[in-house]
Order: structure tokens, then C-alpha cells, then sequence
């Protein structure tokens, strides 16, 4: 099985690369009961659940969501690394993450971004990868990872001590439509986004609560600059704009 690298311009600061390697062997000889690092991992989830209660989020899996006050969907995910089958064969050039590991990643979904070609829509529950903003929370070691061969307990406390210092923060600066554009405005970008796309998250907000002059004058920016350095994405670019009545 293969895992592919996100190219450097895509990662956001703090988040390790993902691993490529390939995986050989029989897949049949993986066994179905729950290893030890799993049986850590849901212990943990058992202890935070009433953290996320409290905040309105429900539960699915090893995910979290919750609707904001303005109709966007937050979303927190505890992520596993990969168990190993078959023969492991590094890749030159990729680090190699050991199994064991729980990373625990934050999404914000807009649904008009996700409509405008950005992502799904009109499904019961979000995971973090139907999100157009992400983050994953740092915990400070190796991989940016927490390992599950420590006490549960443990974990369970370290996870809920950076969730309170960085995730909460998180939300908060993404609660509402208004709020990322603020976010935006400031730093010139969003979670998870370089800053052609961004841009372009931004004015499909405009565009759809009828702020059609700095839509247009934001996709027209996108657009410019993308079809100088990535010709594909200014088409689509132009195609949204065009479908949300701002063509360019």
C-alpha cells in the first residue's frame, strides 16, 4: 500500500509529512482482534468523550462533530498510523512512522465552499478530510504524534491539556462565515491553504452572501496569478466564479 507525500507548498507548519512506503505480504494474515495500541487509543476516546459532550459535538467512530452558530461543521479526528502488513520496504527519501501513533486533526467544513467544487455536501456526518480548513494539534514529539504505548490516562490528559491550549483557539477563530474572513484578512490565508486558495475559499463567501465586486476582484486576483504558474487550477478557478455569478 502506498501513501502518497503532499507536495511541500500544501503542508501547513507543524504537520509531518505523510508516509510513503511499500507494503508487501499477505493482508489475510492480519488479525482481527484489536491490537494494543487500539485498545489504547478507544480507552482514550472513553475519557475525552465528555470533554467534547460538553462542547456539543457528537460522536462517530473515532470522529467528533458539531454544527456552529452559523452553520459550519467542526470537526475533530483521532487518526491511527498506519498498521503494518506484509513486508515494510522505506522509499529513499521518506521517513518511515512506526505504528502506534495517534495524531488528533481539527476541520472546519463550509458548505458553500464545498458546494462551489471544494468538497461534499449534504452528508450526516464530516470527516476531517471533507474539510476545506484543517489543523492537527501539536503534541510536541516525534511525528508531531502521540505514542499509544504510554498509559491511556496519560495520553488521555496530554491530549485534553493542548486541545484546551490550541483547539479551542482554533474554533473560536473559525466559529463563522465572518470570522474566516477576518482570519483571512489578517494573515493573508487560512488553515490548511496556501494563499491562492485561500483567496479563493474567501470569495465564494462573498459571492454567496451578494458581495459580488471584491468576489470578482478576488477570483480575477486567483485567477492571474494561477495562470502564470498553474494554468488547470486558474480553469477551474474561473469555472466556480462563473457558476456562483461573479464571472471573471
Amino acid at each position: 500500500m502506498y501513501r502518497r507525500l503532499a507536495p511541500p507548498a500544501e503542508r501547513r507548519a507543524g504537520r509531518p509529512a505523510v508516509v510513503l512506503y511499500a507494503a508487501g505480504g499477505d493482508a489475510s494474515a492480519v488479525t482481527r482482534d484489536k491490537s494494543p495500541a487500539a485498545r489504547t487509543l478507544d480507552e482514550i476516546l472513553r475519557i475525552l468523550k465528555p470533554l467534547f459532550v460538553e462542547e456539543g459535538f457528537r460522536k462517530m467512530g473515532r470522529s467528533y462533530n458539531r454544527t456552529s452558530e452559523d452553520g459550519l461543521v467542526h470537526v475533530v479526528n483521532f487518526q491511527m498510523s498506519q498498521f503494518p502488513i506484509g513486508v515494510q520496504t522505506p522509499i529513499p527519501g521518506f521517513a518511515v512512522v512506526p505504528y502506534g501513533l495517534c495524531w488528533v486533526n481539527l476541520g472546519v467544513h463550509v458548505p458553500e465552499i464545498a458546494a462551489a467544487g471544494w468538497g461534499e455536501v449534504d452528508r450526516t456526518f464530516y470527516a476531517e478530510h471533507h474539510c476545506q480548513l484543517r489543523e492537527r494539534l501539536a503534541s510536541g514529539a516525534e511525528h508531531g504524534a502521540w505514542d499509544l504505548a504510554r498509559d491511556a490516562r496519560g495520553l488521555a490528559d496530554d491530549v485534553r491539556r493542548v486541545y484546551a491550549d490550541q483547539g479551542f483557539d482554533f474554533f473560536r477563530r473559525l466559529r463563522t462565515r465572518d470570522a474566516v474572513v477576518a482570519e483571512w484578512r489578517e494573515s493573508g490565508t487560512l488553515p490548511f491553504c496556501n494563499g491562492g486558495l485561500a483567496t479563493a475559499f474567501v470569495a465564494v463567501i462573498l459571492a454567496r452572501r451578494g458581495e459580488v465586486d471584491e468576489a470578482r476582484t478576488l477570483f480575477r486576483r486567483v485567477y492571474e496569478r494561477a495562470s502564470k504558474e498553474h494554468v488547470p487550477f486558474a480553469k477551474f478557478v474561473a469555472e466556480r466564479a462563473a457558476l456562483l455569478g461573479v464571472p471573471i
